[in-house]
């Protein structure tokens, strides 16, 4: 990663560490309905985001990787099904807005087209509060959420 790509990373950490992470579930299968629901929504269709991951689908972190604190996200090409690997201490709202930006913007890390997305999707799926939140985060953080090219 290059020293601009990982500023910016540090900024979004940044910024999702300064926002509100909505529900906190309990368990895979109540993150796995709330899933559900976006990709069903209008909006997720209209956008186009069903034409890259169909589905999304929240799982338990691979034991192999359970010392990291963090979420990751996956897309198979061919059966256009997103993962999103997650520890159940971070299964929130918030991470799996964050993670589902990943699926929707495959190769952009969290670059500035990476940053519009998640910003679109935690708008749609969150609403104008938690958007302005988060977009005021990003832009005290330092993001870069301008930018048509990626860096």
């Amino acid at each position: 990663m290059t020293k601009l790509g990982l500023q910016q990373q540090r900024a979004v950490y940044a910024a999702d560490a300064r926002v509100d992470v909505g529900v906190h579930f309990a368990d895979y299968d109540d993150a796995q309905s709330w899933l559900d629901e976006i990709v069903a929504a209008d909006w997720f269709t209209s956008r186009r985001y069903n034409e890259r991951c169909r589905r999304f689908v929240v799982c338990e972190q691979d034991p192999r990787r359970s010392n990291e604190a963090c979420a990751a996200a996956t897309v198979d090409e061919e059966s256009q099904m997103g993962e999103i690997h997650c520890p159940l201490r971070m299964l929130t709202q918030q991470t799996l807005l964050h993670e589902s930006a990943h699926l929707l913007t495959p190769g952009t890390s969290h670059g500035p087209t990476w940053v519009r997305a998640y910003l679109e999707v935690t708008y749609l799926a969150r609403g104008t509060e938690t958007y302005v939140q988060l977009y005021d985060a990003l832009k005290l953080s330092g993001a870069d959420i301008n930018h048509r090219e990626e860096s």
